[in-house]
C-alpha cells in the first residue's frame, strides 16, 4: 500500500505496540511530547508526526490503552496530534495502518477495543483478510516478490511444482510468511 502509493517518497515507519507496556511511553512515542520549562521550550516527534505523508503501520493494536486508542481516533477525524504537555495542534497527513499478526488474537482482542476506534478505522481501512483465505493472492503476490529479488542477470520464477505447494500451504503468519519463503 505505501510503496505503491503517493506515500512511496516519504517515510515507512512501524512500531510493535506489544514492545511499550507503559501507557505513558506509548503516548510519548507515537504523539511526542512538548516541554515547557523557564526559557527554553524542547520538543520531540512521535512517530506519528515522523511519519508525515508516509504510512506509520501499528502491528498488534489489541493492547493500546482506551485513552491511546481515543488519541488515535481524534487524529484520524481531525488531521492533526496534540504531543504530551499540550493542548497545541500540529496538522499531520500521514497514513495509518493496524494489523495483527493472526486472526485468532484479533477476535479474542475485540472487545478491548474502543468503539469510536473501531469505527475510525471501519470507515477508512479494507479489512483484510488472512493470507490462508485469499488464496488466489498467493500466486501474485509471489510473482511480485520474486520480481523484486530480479535483475538484469537473474530472473526468478515459480515452477509450477512450487506454485502447487503453495497454494496447499496453511500461510499462518500471513504475507511476511510469504515473503520470507519468496526469499
Amino acid at each position: 500500500i505505501h510503496y505503491a502509493g503517493s506515500s512511496a517518497a516519504y517515510h515507512y515507519l512501524e512500531l510493535d505496540c506489544d514492545t511499550i507496556v507503559d501507557d505513558d511511553e506509548m503516548e510519548r512515542v507515537l504523539f511526542g511530547t512538548i516541554r515547557t520549562d523557564q526559557s527554553c521550550r524542547t520538543r520531540t516527534r512521535g512517530l506519528i508526526e515522523k511519519a508525515d505523508n508516509g504510512t506509520l503501520v501499528l502491528r498488534n493494536p489489541e493492547n493500546l490503552p482506551e485513552s491511546i486508542q481515543q488519541k488515535i481516533c481524534s487524529f484520524m477525524s481531525t488531521g492533526a496530534i496534540s504531543p504530551m504537555g499540550t493542548s497545541e495542534k500540529i496538522p499531520v497527513a500521514a497514513m495509518l495502518i493496524c494489523i495483527s499478526t493472526s486472526e485468532e488474537r484479533y477476535l479474542t482482542h475485540l472487545d478491548n477495543f474502543d468503539k469510536e476506534f473501531l469505527a475510525c478505522f471501519e470507515t477508512r481501512a479494507h479489512i483484510m483478510q488472512p493470507l490462508r483465505k485469499r488464496k488466489e493472492d498467493i500466486i501474485p503476490l509471489a510473482d511480485y516478490y520474486l520480481s523484486q529479488e530480479s535483475d538484469s542477470m537473474f530472473c526468478y520464477a515459480l515452477t509450477e511444482d512450487a506454485k502447487a505447494k503453495m497454494l496447499k500451504y496453511n500461510w499462518y503468519a500471513n504475507i511476511d510468511e510469504l515473503v520470507l519463503t519468496v526469499q
